[in-house]
């Protein structure tokens, strides 16, 4: 929750309609069709107020469901035990500060995982206690539960900026944690589940799409708490696939920006974010980086012979099964861009395993995985990947368009610039 629309101005029109929910018609009336990612089993459906409209399938798990006692419930027997013990953790936590606070919340967060691991094995096909119905109607139950909490929000005189799953974004001039505090209660009375104020963010950034940068994606936001305190979710420092190096410069990009306590004061430290920007981007021009700092990692997906194309990670498996070394799906392989561009493909990545400290990499490349990070935090701004590159350009470090190679010393790699 926040008190001002920061950099970002998402969350516009019906919040958690994704492009798995579409209108549909029926009997005279409007509906919501309610598809669950990544199964083919029947949507549920959802008047347009809200009111949920259980199938047959759905109605029968419920009813057997409450048909048992409430200690031979599955939830009561396993996931209540697990949840109450995360209840008090969280409180533990909010009362604590320090290293006593980060140890509650690592804590607290493992037990997260384990509940959202007992609902995806709801919908897993081949889990033994498996069952889409349930699945669909815990998704379709969560979905009226949210619905209630933005109309209340609403009725409060708070704007919803943006909601997914069990998290809600709002807004409202002037408005103090208390008044913030009294909706969580009242969401709580109604719903019937428990909500917390997280937090009031001094700003917050809701990202676009990559695909599509007119729309904003559900899974891709950055702010900052009045506590300083950073909230990232689905940007490059994130990802496990993000080179180390370009993750580094993310993250005190970002921290540069949680100094800002407003908007005017986020566009104020744009400047000091494009100092750290060309910085990193005359490290990788001059070969100051080293190897290991731009490390990809990706998960397989297939054996080694599988890969048809040559794919980067296709290429680095197959690096390492030729070597005698199998990598499984499943498990990661780690390699560095040596020549993205090479016509060679076997050259394009070297498998980790593989580097020698004369190993070229592909500066290129890796400013442009730079630029994307850069991108990422200042796109509402107007800087995106080709305004940077400009930058770059003046500022001498993509001083043309014609590729050799240069040599780093001090045990770093060669790099592959422009020159």
């Amino acid at each position: 929750m926040e008190d001002r629309l920061g950099p970002a101005g998402g969350g516009q029109g019906r919040p958690g309609l994704s492009a798995h929910h579409r209108p549909v018609r029926g009997r005279g009336r409007d509906r919501l069709c309610l598809h669950v990612p990544g199964h083919d089993g029947p949507p549920q459906h959802l008047t347009r107020d809200g009111g949920l409209r259980l199938l047959p399938g759905q109605r029968r798990a419920r009813d057997r469901l409450l048909d048992l006692p409430p200690a031979r419930r599955p939830g009561h027997r396993t996931l209540r035990p697990i949840l109450a013990r995360r209840q008090g953790l969280k409180r533990l936590r909010n009362a604590s500060a320090g290293l006593t606070r980060a140890r509650y919340d690592h804590r607290q967060n493992a037990l997260k995982w384990i509940l959202v691991t007992c609902f995806g094995y709801l919908g897993y096909k081949n889990a033994r206690f498996g069952r889409i119905e349930a699945h669909e109607t815990v998704t379709a139950y969560a979905r009226e539960k949210l619905l209630t909490a933005r109309a209340l929000a609403e009725s409060h005189g708070f704007r919803v900026l943006h909601a997914i799953v069990d998290s809600m974004w709002i807004q409202k001039p002037g408005a103090t944690e208390a008044e913030v505090l009294d909706l969580c209660r009242a969401i709580q009375e109604a719903a019937g589940i428990g909500i917390n104020l997280e937090g009031i963010y001094k700003w917050v950034s809701f990202l676009p799409s990559r695909v599509k940068p007119a729309v904003s994606v559900a899974n891709r936001y950055l702010g900052a708490f009045r506590s300083g305190e950073l909230k990232i979710r689905g940007i490059d420092l994130r990802r496990s696939d993000t080179p180390p190096l370009v993750a580094e410069a993310q993250q005190r990009m970002v921290e540069v920006l949680a100094r800002a306590d407003d908007l005017a004061g986020f566009a104020a430290r744009i400047p000091e974010v494009l100092e750290v920007f060309v910085e990193y981007a005359w490290r990788l021009r001059e070969g100051q980086v080293r190897l290991t700092d731009l490390t990809i990692k990706r998960t397989v997906s297939k054996e080694a012979t599988g890969y048809q194309t040559n794919s980067h990670v296709g290429l680095a498996s197959r690096q390492m099964a030729d070597r005698g070394v199998a990598v499984h799906p499943g498990e990661r392989v780690r390699y560095v861009i040596t020549d993205a561009d090479a016509g060679n493909a076997e050259a394009r990545v070297r498998a980790i395993p593989f580097l020698a400290p004369d190993t070229p990499y592909d500066t290129k490349k890796y400013l442009d995985l730079l630029c994307r990070a850069a991108e990422t935090l200042l796109w509402h701004h107007g800087y995106d990947c080709q305004r940077l590159s400009a930058i770059l350009e003046q500022r001498g470090v993509l001083p043309g368009e014609k590729r050799s190679t240069v040599s780093a010393s001090g045990g770093f790699g060669r790099s592959v610039v422009p020159e």
